[in-house]
């Protein structure tokens, strides 16, 4: 099936521009947001004339049902230089409407907005979204500000912790959904993404089971030495046992706390290196549309704009890069953190073992004990099982990262 094809199926609203699932376009604005370039996708959806559209600030094709708060998120990025992943609704001059992802990036002084036609469950959701976010703005009398928090609450509700982490959801969603719709092969990048985000999701939950388990247990070697005083002389060992062994287990306590800590920070990074991918990928794919078009009525170069896409995209594939190092040196920091914590409960096996000959040797008057000792001997067993968890899931994390270093290097022998 061809993307015309697939397009042959896609079916448009009467009040709807013509924009193909197959088709990507950009535009290109200084700091402004005053249109200083674009492709003949972007011109023929819009419906203006160059001479109408070079020189003309973006909002010319802005929505009035586009809540104001969106816009706000979206310059808040791209004024800090940071590249920002959104949904808008434009109108084009005979005042239809058409839905894109955009994709804003920093370009010289001004930005890059790379666009394609939404199609996942995550649009669906998003509309319903900004329905109900222009109709506060309306009721409530919202300033851009407020109405931005309030929409990023609303992402909060839904699941999403940061603005963040929604775009670089989006984005995958997006992308994964158009490859599908146009029959394309699975993008690799954004799956082994995907797959490492997921795998620190594992590392995470395992880290709050070991947390949850050592709060339950975390009175036991108290209740062992209070015991072993009731005791008398002859338990004076025991006393020194438990005392080892809470420290230990808070050793364990301490490190996991700090494990999960920088389990957000690499979260945080993977998402990121998704998101960079997701855009290295359009970008790329927009090249290539690009580079095949007649060159535009417009009076300006071609070529130079060739030129600018080309190092733009070659910028955020040195991001992406960047950012995957970044990734590698967080899981291989997970991994010896499994390798130090591993030790850590070695010695508490130890000390569990020495507690349980030192009850044999006192006999009876110990046996109040074992249920104690074998509370312990579940902890540390439970415990060694979620360290295997995350150490095998850390692993899977430093696959995916070499994986990736590795096709973007063959990428880039292959490119040259």
């Amino acid at each position: 099936m061809t993307t015309a094809d697939t397009d042959a199926h896609v079916s448009f609203a009467a009040n709807e521009a013509r924009f193909y699932l197959h088709e990507l376009f950009f535009s290109r604005t200084d700091a402004r947001g005053v249109i200083q370039y674009g492709n003949s996708v972007f011109q023929r959806v819009s419906d203006y004339s160059w001479q109408e559209l070079i020189g003309a600030p973006h909002k010319i094709i802005r929505h009035p049902e586009m809540p104001r708060g969106a816009f706000w998120l979206m310059w808040d990025k791209i004024k800090k230089r940071e590249p920002v992943g959104t949904y808008v609704q434009n109108r084009s001059k005979e005042g239809l409407f058409y839905w894109v992802y955009a994709i804003v990036t920093p370009m010289d002084e001004g930005y890059l907005s790379v666009r394609m036609k939404p199609t996942s469950d995550v649009f669906s959701l998003i509309k319903a979204e900004y329905a109900a976010l222009l109709a506060r703005e309306e009721e409530e009398q919202l300033t851009p500000e407020r109405s931005a928090e309030v929409f990023i609450e609303r992402l909060d509700a839904l699941g999403f912790p940061d603005y963040e982490s929604f775009m670089a959801h989006a984005a995958r969603q997006e992308s994964k959904a158009r490859s599908k719709a146009l029959k394309k092969p699975r993008d690799e990048a954004a799956f082994i993404f995907s797959t490492m985000t997921n795998a620190l999701r594992t590392v995470r939950r395992t880290g709050e089971d070991i947390v949850r388990q050592f709060e339950a247990i975390r009175s036991t070697p108290l209740n062992m030495r209070i015991q072993a005083e009731q005791l008398g002389d002859q338990s004076a060992v025991l006393s020194v046992i438990s005392m080892n062994y809470t420290t230990l287990s808070d050793e364990i306590y301490e490190r996991i706390r700090v494990f999960l800590d920088s389990s957000d920070t690499a979260l945080e990074k993977i998402r990121t290196g998704l998101f960079l991918s997701c855009t290295c990928s359009l970008q790329k794919e927009l090249l290539a549309q690009f580079e095949r078009e007649e060159p535009l009525d417009n009076g300006l170069s071609k070529e130079e704009e060739v030129e600018r896409l080309q190092k733009q995209m070659s910028d955020y594939r040195l991001e992406s890069d960047n950012a995957l190092r970044s990734i590698s040196n967080e899981a291989e920091r997970f991994i010896f953190n499994c390798v130090c914590l591993k030790r850590i409960l070695s010695g508490l096996n130890m000390t569990r073992v020495l507690s349980q000959i030192e009850v044999a040797r006192i006999g009876n008057e110990a046996q109040s004990m074992k249920s104690i000792i074998s509370q312990l001997v579940d902890f540390q067993a439970n415990t060694r099982e979620c360290l295997n968890l995350i150490e095998r899931e850390s692993m899977v994390i430093r696959q995916g990262v070499r994986q990736q270093i590795a096709d973007a290097r063959q990428e880039t022998l292959a490119a040259s």
